[in-house]
């Protein structure tokens, strides 16, 4: 039989000039088999026909990509039009893989699967899952074939009876490929899990050891701008809750790097302005209705591996003094607000001379029970009846005769200005010290406090 020359193949299919189809060519299909022969002249009209819809492929592509947001899920929440491009330039491979199976008879290359094998390796770290993945493939061959069956060729009476066996080859050529992409995705998945555990593990030693500078170089997160966050969980948390618990702290906090310590899931998040700072406490507070969480802490912000060990011990700091001095529901504690405290308790002989110096003009307040927890929330609340009300658990009329109470006192013009600030630390000091022993200075600090600050 005369050889057919087929021209107008697309370079992008590594195509260059025209390409002889021998007549008695069989089409593999990616296939370890062969389909039985087709009469000359029909492989010759088929191979024109795909050889003519190659300069289609990117608009039929874009007809995919429509039709994935319209039908799945995971598509439809894209938001990034590099992440839609991407899966654009790789259906558009996907069609022209199957016009040059139609155009040539050779099974698919490895070089052609290339871009499908990639865009299944990327769709692992952009989160796409693999049931959506392997959903967009058989809606995108479906899209494909109808696409491609719209062209007039196909409606020629010599093409007609071949529809059939085009078919049988479309869905081989679909399983080939999802087949393809269900490998290349779950070990990719394997490979990103093992990273992941073990950038998790290279973390905690960051945190808690301090390894050599060129561990640190590793870690780009913990040279830009960051703070730790903690959160602590109840004692019969179990690891899936905890995992769980770090997977939401990347969806909800941004949360760029995390490991797990105990009933602890310690994450770095990236440092902003003072709003992003207010904004990311909000959303920590949220997590709080929905997770397993006891307490969450907030340290400083952090530049540097160093640094970051400083933010994690502000952290969990917040959280140890921030569950003693606020009893009731789970919070976010913030070492910028608790941090003062934090850092007289260090010096237990001057913290007790400052609360005493500070608190004796309140004597008279301090002798009534609800005294200092009302000082306390006036000063926090900046004398806000609601919110008063509100922190201390009582009706508004029960804090509005304790306020007559507090401004008929003759100190109370020590709760303004800046003593008002030695005030609040103080308050929040003699929760945290207990009464001098007789003869035995400096042992005051309550058994609540961590043992580091009552050793």
């Amino acid at each position: 039989m005369a050889t057919q020359q087929i021209q107008g193949l697309d370079p992008a299919a590594q195509w260059a000039g025209p390409v002889t189809f021998p007549g008695d060519h069989l089409y593999h299909c990616g296939r370890d088999r062969l389909d039985a022969e087709l009469p000359g002249q029909v492989q010759a009209r088929l191979a024109e026909i795909a050889s003519g819809q190659m300069a289609h492929a990117s608009l039929i592509a874009q007809k995919m990509v429509e039709t994935y947001a319209a039908e799945i899920p995971a598509y439809a929440a894209i938001a990034d039009p590099v992440l839609e491009e991407d899966i654009k330039w790789v259906s558009a491979a996907l069609v022209r893989i199957w016009l040059t199976i139609l155009a040539t008879g050779n099974p698919i290359s490895d070089d052609q699967l290339a871009p499908i094998r990639q865009g299944a390796s990327r769709r692992v770290v952009q989160g796409i899952d693999l049931q959506s993945l392997l959903r967009a493939y058989r809606v995108g061959t479906r899209v494909m074939w109808r696409e491609l069956l719209a062209t007039p060729g196909w409606t020629e009476p010599e093409m007609q009876g071949v529809l059939g066996r085009v078919a049988e080859w479309a869905l081989d050529y679909a399983d080939t490929l999802a087949t393809e992409v269900a490998s290349v995705y779950l070990t990719e998945a394997q490979d990103a899990a093992r990273q992941r555990e073990h950038r998790r593990s290279q973390f905690l030693s960051v945190v808690l050891a301090g390894p050599t500078p060129a561990e640190h170089d590793s870690y780009p997160e913990l040279h830009d701008r960051h703070v730790v966050v903690i959160t602590e969980a109840p004692g019969e948390a179990s690891l899936a809750e905890l995992e769980e618990t770090g997977a939401m702290l990347e969806r909800a906090a941004d949360v760029a790097l995390w490991t797990i310590r105990h009933r602890r899931v310690i994450g770095v998040v990236p440092a902003g302005p003072a709003a992003s700072r207010h904004a990311l406490r909000g959303r920590l507070a949220g997590l709080l209705k929905t997770m397993p969480i006891e307490a969450i802490g907030l340290g400083c912000d952090a530049s540097s591996p160093a640094e970051t060990r400083e933010s994690y011990a502000e952290a969990a700091a917040a959280v140890e003094l921030g569950r003693i001095l606020r009893a009731g529901p789970a919070a976010v504690y913030d070492y910028l607000d608790l941090g003062p405290v934090s850092a007289l308790l260090d010096q237990p002989a001057r913290s007790r001379r400052l609360m005493d110096s500070t608190l004796a003009p309140l004597a008279e307040i301090l002798r009534h029970s609800w005294g200092a927890d009302t000082l306390e929330a006036f000063l926090v609340c900046q004398g806000h009846l609601k919110e008063m009300a509100a922190r201390l658990g009582i009706h508004q009329s029960t804090v509005k005769y304790r306020l007559q109470v507090i401004r008929k006192a003759p100190a109370q013009a020590c709760l303004q200005g800046d003593r008002a600030v030695s005030v609040l630390i103080a308050l929040r000091l003699r929760r945290l010290l207990g009464p001098e022993p007789p003869g035995r200075p400096g042992h005051h600090l309550t058994t609540a406090l961590p043992a580091r600050w009552t050793s």
